[in-house]
């Protein structure tokens, strides 16, 4: 766990915390407002000129769509560099302790983790052919403009482990000395920011569920693995798959997308929506660490 006691380096008063919230997080702060009226400022006048010249009707239709999934991913990117500026500046910190442990980022895990949450989704959808819910809709005019504004999921994935999995777990073990609850208060922070998504109580409900379950996993493996590369890897999996292969046809907070796929299921109840979370996310746990756990007694075994 040597991860989480980073956060005894630096200047660790109660005021360096929340003025860096107050400035980075990204529900409602300074900089995600910033951000975002920058990002929307930009979609409105590249919206009018397509209108006004009539350019290419496909990338007029969704140009909404684009426009939410890209303004937050350049926004996470802004606040990226406001949590550097913060933890350097506010905290005298240096930012790869909200990062990793190790004398190196591991990079190699954050694709290991792409890789593993990619194909379990993958291995899903399949198993879940055919349902009349899940409509083709995709767009071939549009999708490589999509795949490429998709790649820019990264800043936003790699922002939110790093503020949620990094920065508030570390401040949160530093005050409750208690890594367990520090996990979970941080998984319910998590959670309770993507309330909303959905046009329904039972919708919300079961995105605060699954949320929650995906916040504890990753920021478990990030404890065990002292660094949040991994969970990078999966956060980006998971929404550049919601954003390029299945998209949400019941969420309130994106326009439609030229994905492969839209669902328009009906939200599950909250049960059966625990019972795939838990299932789900405990694979992937497993997948995750027990690989390194056995290779660590196959070295005690060898000594």
């Amino acid at each position: 766990m040597k991860f989480l006691q980073l956060a005894k380096e630096g200047k660790n008063n109660w005021w360096r915390y929340l003025l860096t919230i107050i400035l980075t997080n990204p529900g409602i702060s300074i900089g995600t407002i910033i951000g975002l009226l920058s990002i929307y400022i930009l979609f409105d006048v590249t919206s009018l000129l397509f209108n006004l010249a009539g350019l290419h009707p496909p990338i007029g239709r969704f140009l909404q769509g684009f426009a939410d999934l890209l303004s937050y991913n350049i926004t996470s990117a802004f606040l990226m560099l406001l949590l550097f500026f913060c933890m350097v500046s506010i905290h005298r910190r240096d930012f790869k302790s909200v990062l990793t442990a190790h004398e190196r980022i591991k990079w190699y895990r954050i694709l290991k983790g792409f890789v593993v949450w990619f194909s379990m989704l993958l291995i899903f959808l399949i198993f879940s052919l055919p349902d009349p819910n899940l409509k083709f809709t995709f767009d071939g005019a549009v999708y490589p403009l999509l795949f490429i504004i998709s790649l820019t999921i990264f800043f936003q994935a790699g922002f939110e482990e790093i503020f949620f999995r990094g920065y508030i777990l570390q401040a949160l073990n530093l005050f409750l000395k208690k890594p367990p609850l520090a996990v979970l208060i941080s998984s319910i922070i998590f959670a309770i920011g993507h309330w909303g998504n959905q046009l329904t109580f039972v919708g919300n409900l079961n995105i605060f569920i699954d949320t929650f379950i995906f916040a504890i996993v990753v920021a478990v493996i990030t404890v065990l693995e002292d660094g949040v590369e991994t969970a990078i890897g999966i956060h980006t999996a998971n929404n550049m798959f919601c954003a390029l292969v299945v998209n949400d046809g019941t969420s309130s907070f994106y326009k439609p997308l030229p994905s492969l796929f839209t669902d328009f299921s009906i939200p599950p109840s909250p049960i059966e929506q625990l019972y795939y979370s838990i299932l789900m996310n405990g694979i992937l746990l497993a997948i995750i660490i027990l690989p390194q756990k056995l290779n660590v007694l196959k070295k005690i075994a060898l000594r």
